[in-house]
């Protein structure tokens, strides 16, 4: 399946220009939670205070991803998971962690239209060092990646972004060896981001 970028109309309201996703798009969000049209959002990427987080699991070649967004506090977060594109090979975590990434350039530009937001700033977190690797401003998609369908896509989504992307790492399964209330909050998120994957990935696997 090949992944694009789409160029998003100013939509009437967020569930509508989700609906209204091409084909090429349109595996992105699935099982979207949000509560008042990513209004919310806006106000926290103009204030520079919006955060991403996303994470994927990946078993038996097949791959699923779930990300959320939040403003300063958790109030009208917005929460979503899908299935990676194509056969992941054993090991490729970089293609799940893709996967969120993509959903979350691409729900981040949805909101912008919405909300005629112009500039501001998110800082996106992931536990893979080569998936942020896309936030480097001297970063250019290599024809050679194997990954380079949705590498391509991610790219060409920031883009279109008028914000500003800090990109932040965070260890993974922090929770193996602390209290899961002791954890920061944006290492609490990658845990959270990291069992939803997993439930998404066991719901469709049987």
């Amino acid at each position: 399946m090949a992944i694009d970028a789409p160029d998003i109309a100013p939509p009437i309201n967020m569930s509508e220009a989700i609906q209204h996703l091409p084909p090429t798009a349109a595996w992105t969000l699935h099982h979207l939670q949000e509560t008042d049209q990513g209004s919310y959002l806006a106000s926290a990427m103009r204030a520079n205070t919006a955060v991403a987080v996303s994470d994927g699991s990946l078993k038996d070649k097949f791959g699923t991803a779930a990300l959320v967004l939040e403003g300063s506090q958790s109030t009208h977060r917005i929460r979503a998971v899908n299935t990676v594109p194509g056969p992941s090979n054993e090991g490729d975590s970089h293609r799940c962690k893709l996967s969120g990434i993509y959903a979350i350039l691409l729900l981040a530009n949805i909101i912008c239209k919405l909300y005629n937001v112009t500039s501001g700033s998110i800082t996106i977190v992931c536990d893979n060092i080569q998936a942020l690797r896309l936030f480097d401003p001297a970063f250019l998609p290599d024809a050679r990646d194997c990954n380079f369908d949705l590498v391509n896509a991610c790219w060409s989504l920031l883009l279109q972004s008028p914000l500003h992307w800090i990109s932040q790492h965070v260890k993974g399964h922090q929770d193996d060896h602390k209290n899961y209330h002791r954890l920061p909050r944006l290492a609490k998120l990658n845990v959270e981001m990291d069992a939803l994957a997993k439930a998404h990935w066991h719901l469709l696997a049987t």
